[in-house]
């Protein structure tokens, strides 16, 4: 059979190749088999540029090349930087910037012409002492000087994901003047057509403020935010709390916010009332060792109030790794929706959705009273068997007005602890089923009873039913996972 050279392949499966080639790395490795590949490759190597725990030599690199190449800056459209270090500028407490001058690192790619160009098109006009602050935070080798220069090296940018350190300063000091197209940035526009912008907190500890945020959010052509382990009150510890549950003016043009294992303990309402058009909202809380207070549902009710009128998803629930820990609030119900006119999608947690307290009486409100008419998907989280019966009276009683009350209704979720726990134990036999058949096979008894009424019920109105546990794909993992690894220990 004859065997086809690399070089015989057509453009497009080379450009192909590139484009699923992770690592910048290897993306510049492969570019470099033939003059015909690089130039066909070289700007695919760095549309999508991810870098972990860079060093200063890969960062300075990446800049000259950057500035020196227009067509391969104008080629990034995805930039990741995750785990930068920011502590050779910093005072010996780590709190500012007015340490001595560090030594040149005499590995940096440094061309002098170059680097006073970039500092003086990122800087305000004439503030030679932040020129020269950059400079010499440059020479000592302090990535977050680098990176601040790097996201302005990228003019057609659509995707900046970032995994924030303590002491960022750089990106916190540039991004708001780019946004109010502040000198220089009046003349040199930078970050014009960023429209999804992503931050995590680097440690598993404390958290980003929302402060940090905000001024972000302002980029003109922002669509999505997301943040992990972002928090409100707090920038270097209790003793700066910060008051951040005040509404602002909506200049952002920002649709949807995803905030994951976060802590809004104000309900960002900074974060939620700056979006002119905010349609999509999911929140899933954190405070066990994230900074913050327990959950309190309230607060998001008047956040989102600003929201009512353009709302169309939200999401309020725990993150997959805490829960609730039954303190005062935190099972206080939201209140209706009916203003929220728009509203399609909705996941809350049951205790938030309807009035049960703690022993399942009958709700104060019903869940066709709750919810508005435009509803089409409900996700009803953290029930469970306890609650069951009267949950089924409101399903049903949902359903029944479907036609004259609820005419998008579509699809109904209940998740909670559903599962007969023996039957977890023969994880290798469950992890063979599909997610379906797992909840469906691990269902105690009366669960499954109750289960398939409700099921027909929806049925009969046209609106699909599922009821799952979602704990069950997180147990088989864990164990399957586990099973494997000790399985190559014992093999090496």
């Amino acid at each position: 059979m004859a065997t086809s050279s690399l070089l015989e392949f057509p453009t497009e499966i080379l450009i192909l190749i590139s484009e699923n080639l992770s690592d910048l790395k290897d993306n510049l490795n492969f570019s470099r088999c033939s003059r015909r590949i690089y130039n066909a490759t070289i700007p695919a190597a760095y549309k999508k540029i991810r870098l972990y725990n860079p060093s200063c030599q890969s960062l300075s690199s990446l800049l000259h090349t950057l500035k020196r190449n227009p067509r391969l800056a104008s080629s990034v459209d995805k930039l990741t930087l995750l785990h930068w270090d920011t502590d050779l500028n910093a005072d010996v407490d780590g709190l500012g910037f007015d340490s001595p001058s560090k030594p040149p690192n005499t590995g940096l790619r440094f061309d002098k012409d170059l680097i006073a160009e970039a500092i003086i098109n990122a800087t305000p006009p004439e503030d030679w002492e932040q020129v020269s602050d950059w400079r010499r935070d440059l020479e000592a080798g302090n990535s977050d000087a680098w990176i601040g220069l790097i996201i302005l090296a990228v003019p057609r940018l659509r995707s900046l994901s970032l995994n924030v350190p303590y002491n960022w300063q750089y990106c916190q000091r540039i991004v708001p003047r780019v946004a109010a197209k502040a000198s220089p940035f009046d003349i040199h526009p930078a970050l014009e057509h960023v429209t999804r912008l992503s931050f995590a907190w680097w440690d598993t500890e404390g958290g980003l403020d929302a402060s940090e945020v905000l001024p972000f959010l302002n980029l003109p052509s922002l669509q999505l935010f997301q943040g992990h382990m972002v928090v409100e009150g707090y920038a270097g510890g209790e003793e700066e709390f910060l008051e951040t549950n005040e509404f602002v003016e909506p200049t952002s043009s920002i649709t949807s916010i995803i905030l994951n294992c976060s802590n809004g303990q104000h309900g960002f309402a900074g974060l939620i009332s700056s979006c002119k058009n905010l349609r999509s909202f999911k929140y899933e809380h954190a405070d066990g060792g994230v900074t913050g207070e327990t959950f309190d549902i309230s607060k998001f009710r008047r956040s989102l109030s600003v929201a009512k009128k353009t709302l169309e998803v939200l999401h309020l629930d725990y993150d997959s790794g805490h829960y609730s820990l039954g303190a005062d609030g935190e099972n206080h119900p939201f209140g209706s929706f009916a203003d929220f006119v728009v509203l399609k999608k909705l996941h809350m947690r049951l205790p938030n959705l309807i009035d049960t307290g703690y022993t399942y009486p009958k709700p104060t409100m019903t869940l066709s009273e709750v919810l508005p008419p435009s509803i089409e998907t409900l996700t009803i989280a953290e029930a469970s068997d306890q609650c069951l019966g009267f949950l089924e009276t409101e399903v049903i009683n949902l359903v029944q007005h479907k036609t004259n009350r609820f005419p998008h209704l579509r699809s109904l979720r209940i998740s909670g602890s559903f599962v007969q726990h023996d039957k977890l134990m023969n994880y290798q036999e469950i992890s063979k089923l599909s997610h379906n058949q797992r909840s469906s096979h691990l269902l105690r008894e009366e669960v499954k009873t109750i289960e398939k009424r409700l099921f027909e019920a929806c049925e009969s109105y046209g609106v699909s039913f599922m009821l799952f546990d979602p704990h069950v794909d997180w147990w088989v993992g864990c164990h399957v996972g586990a099973r494997s690894r000790q399985s190559t220990i014992d093999i090496q």
